[in-house]
């Protein structure tokens, strides 16, 4: 999956959308679940991990584009004899320049994706957590279609009603 996400299109697109299908979960296949979950988590945090690295490059990239810029203003400025440049007025220059618009652009872009394979992030992580509360549902009888359960829930709405009862006369 990693020669796939390589720009911040369609391909990129797709593979987030492919791993939101996978966080899914399907209570009668449980054991399915907890065998792919570990790689599904792998793939997602790795894919996590070159975006953040793709995100520091974009910001690396930024930042020495305005040190070029702001050195191409000051020269301009110095060869046109017209006064000082100030750290203000070269600021100003440098954040309306067209090429620190583009690389603020890419840079922004690739924050969102590193968003958006965080968040991918925590949802496998949470997913987890849910494979093992949906065990430990499934271990306990919950999904099971016998007559017991409904004999608890009798019992859970008999102590309800008693409970509702009492807090009615202490008031």
């Amino acid at each position: 999956m990693t020669s796939l996400i390589k720009t911040r299109g369609v391909e990129q697109l797709s593979a987030i959308e492919h791993y939101r299908d996978k966080i899914k979960l399907d209570r009668h296949a449980l054991d399915l679940a907890a065998e792919e979950q570990p790689g599904l988590f792998l793939e997602v945090a790795e894919q996590h991990v070159q975006a953040k690295s793709r995100y520091d490059q974009a910001r690396d990239n930024l930042t020495r584009l305005d040190a070029k810029i702001a050195q191409r203003v000051r020269t301009a400025w110095n060869e046109a004899k017209d006064g000082k440049a100030t750290e203000g007025k070269v600021a100003d220059i440098v954040l309306t320049d067209p090429e620190h618009l583009t690389a603020a652009d890419a840079m922004q872009k690739a924050k969102e994706e590193v968003d958006e394979w965080d968040a991918l992030r925590s949802a496998f992580d949470h997913r987890l957590r849910m494979i093992r509360e949906l065990t430990s549902l499934y271990a306990a009888g919950y999904y099971s279609a016998s007559g017991s359960s409904s004999a608890k829930t009798g019992v859970r709405d008999a102590n309800a009603a008693a409970g509702r009862e009492a807090l009615r006369r202490g008031r």
